[in-house]
């Protein structure tokens, strides 16, 4: 439920995600840096010899494109979103060509099979229904989406997690265009309960937030 995915591959076989407006309760720390919450990219682990299982963001950094930090997850744009290693973010940290907070953490990422059996399970079909919206990777919406983005890196205590999940939400409505009205299926979240006042969208904002507060915070004091 409003959840932003950054596509990192696709092939005949599958296609990964990740999950980026969903901080966890992680901490993520480089030889004293103030630590930031590290974000749920999906259920499925990365194995990685003798490295934390984290994958590392930047995005539209003049400085950190121009020293070649990590590689553009897109081909034709090098001014949006790149990956890169722990070791890249150490190295420019310590350069000054950026600081701890202008970068995402996210551990575990989304796989979808391309030869799902299950048609209705295949991610091209699920944004043929309308459960996703494609976001161009060079849209101007791009920009607010990352700077609220970064506002997740705080880690608090669990008061935080509330506005965790409100920033996350925000999020999500900048990379689909505040003016878009982005939400899918022909607005279906608006429809009422039969008997009732409740909106199926404000009964999916009441899952998120237990689900949220149950997995991803769960070791939170």
């Amino acid at each position: 439920h409003k959840s932003i995915i950054l596509v990192l591959k696709k092939d005949p076989k599958y296609t990964l995600g990740l999950v980026l407006n969903r901080p966890c309760a992680t901490q993520v720390s480089l030889k004293g840096d103030s630590k930031l919450a590290a974000r749920h990219g999906g259920p499925y682990a990365i194995s990685v010899a003798n490295q934390k299982p984290l994958v590392w963001l930047h995005y539209n950094h003049p400085g950190l494109m121009d020293a070649d930090v990590g590689d553009p997850i897109s081909a034709t744009n090098r001014n949006g979103i790149w990956s890169c290693s722990a070791q890249d973010v150490e190295t420019a940290i310590n350069m000054g060509l950026a600081s701890f907070d202008d970068f995402l953490a996210v551990e575990g990422v989304s796989l979808w099979r391309t030869d799902e059996p299950n048609p209705t399970k295949r991610l091209e079909n699920e944004v043929e229904n309308g459960y996703f919206d494609i976001i161009p990777s060079d849209g101007d919406c791009l920009n607010d989406m990352w700077e609220i983005l970064k506002k997740q890196n705080q880690f608090g205590t669990e008061e935080y997690i509330d506005d965790s999940i409100q920033l996350g939400s925000l999020a999500w409505e900048a990379a689909a265009g505040a003016s878009k009205a982005p939400l899918a299926a022909g607005g279906a979240v608006y429809r009422t309960i039969q008997g009732s006042s409740l909106s199926i969208g404000d009964l999916s904002e009441d899952a998120l937030r237990k689900w949220v507060r149950a997995f991803l915070y769960a070791n939170m004091s």
